[in-house]
């Protein structure tokens, strides 16, 4: 009985491995040849593989769900390349840690959340930082920078620009080394007595006086304006800038202020103290475009102190001899310091000019200087300009004035 039961239990085996043969033999063409997986029905179980066509292109394609490095030996250490579910390309050890990654060059449109310890950067764009961050050793160089607070123990720079500087310490320089004190550099200077970058030595001899005018177009190296440091103005446009006030005036040479109160006569030229009579005003109301030309006594004013007055223009073609003009000063100006640097010899200068309005009207209706001082020879005096504007009676004066600083 044993023995039946066994010979039943083998045929059925038999039959059983031959279905499963018959199932490969009849895949085996679709194993070798077909594309996409196959699946082998054998007994209770299925068994879906890929065909080797497929395995065959994908390893030449590198189609691989992940790819183990490495540990070709007992101990030898294994990299394993990924991809997570995001499609980023993952770089892990056995367990799943992260690996170093070494490389001659790596290039990407972005990094992020990393620690770089040890980086050489030939060119490098930083658009923001944030945190702590420290740079020791080397050069580094930023073509722009903007920081709140900047705290440098050693600054070398070839140009630096600051709104506001203030020094606790010293500061020094090649040219300068000023404690407690300021430096003044003036832009803007206005030179008398000065022809060709030299001192104009006998100034008073060249003047030329015609009828009471002074004749700017005498030829033969007469005195100008232009040798007091005005500029020619022939326009009302040019005659509006030149209210711009100088940062220092600066007297040249040894002329004295009575070379211009004697009287010589001659042919052709006459030196008098009187202020010619071809000298206007051409003035302005503070913050006011609208200027106005104004003729004033000439007869009450010296000559010299008029020189030194620190606005003004001429026009040598206005009239047969030109005309001398004095301005009012630029509304921007007012505050501004002015300097007066006298060298071998005293002068003399107006410190007001003095403009009334009468009953409303926008037109003046007079004009006068006033304050007149000397300023001592071989001394830089300072000034502040301003402007007192005031009205009584429905007269307005308007007085521009060289204040004692």
């Amino acid at each position: 009985m044993s023995s039946i039961v066994d010979s039943s239990s083998t045929l059925e085996e038999m039959k059983s491995a031959n279905y499963d043969f018959v199932e490969l033999i009849l895949k085996l063409k679709a194993l070798l040849n077909d594309v996409g997986p196959i699946t082998f029905t054998m007994g209770k179980y299925t068994i879906t593989v890929n065909t080797v066509f497929d395995l065959i292109t994908n390893y030449k394609n590198g189609k691989f769900d992940a790819v183990l490095l490495g540990g070709q030996t007992s101990s030898g250490k294994q990299v394993k390349l990924s991809v997570d579910n995001e499609g980023n390309l993952c770089v892990t050890d056995g367990n799943g840690e992260a690996v170093s990654v070494s490389c001659n060059k790596l290039i990407a449109s972005i990094i992020d959340k990393c620690v770089a310890k040890v980086v050489t950067a030939e060119s490098v764009t930083i658009r923001s930082i944030e945190g702590r961050t420290s740079i020791k050793g080397g050069n580094v160089s930023f073509d722009s920078m903007n920081f709140s607070e900047l705290d440098v123990g050693a600054l070398n720079a070839t140009r630096v620009r600051t709104e506001n500087l203030i020094v606790e310490g010293s500061l020094t320089c090649d040219y300068i080394l000023a404690i407690g004190t300021r430096k003044f550099a003036p832009k803007f200077i206005r030179n008398m007595f000065y022809r060709n970058n030299t001192p104009l030595e006998g100034a008073a001899s060249l003047l030329v006086i015609d009828n009471g005018e002074w004749n700017m177009n005498a030829g033969g190296g007469c005195f100008t304006p232009s040798d007091l440091g005005f500029l020619q103005a022939d326009v009302p446009q040019q005659l509006q800038a030149a209210t711009s006030v100088p940062d220092m005036v600066v007297l040249h040479s040894n002329i004295k202020v009575t070379d211009f109160k004697a009287s010589v006569l001659g042919i052709v030229k006459k030196i008098t103290a009187n202020v010619p009579i071809n000298t206007r005003c051409y003035v302005a109301p503070p913050n006011s475009s609208e200027f106005y030309p104004v003729a004033f006594n000439t007869s009450k004013y010296s000559f010299a102190a008029l020189m030194a007055f620190p606005t003004g223009a001429y026009s040598p073609y206005e009239g047969d001899n030109g005309t001398w003009w004095l301005t009012s000063f630029s509304s921007s100006d007012i505050g501004k310091e002015i300097y007066y640097k006298v060298m071998g010899r005293e002068w003399v200068i107006y410190r007001m000019m003095t403009i009334t309005y009468e009953n409303g009207s926008s037109v003046p209706a007079s004009l006068e200087f006033g304050g007149m001082i000397t300023i001592p020879s071989y001394t830089c005096s300072k000034f502040i300009i301003n402007c007192i504007d005031s009205t009584e009676n429905n007269v307005r004066k308007v007085v521009y004035v060289l204040e004692y600083a």
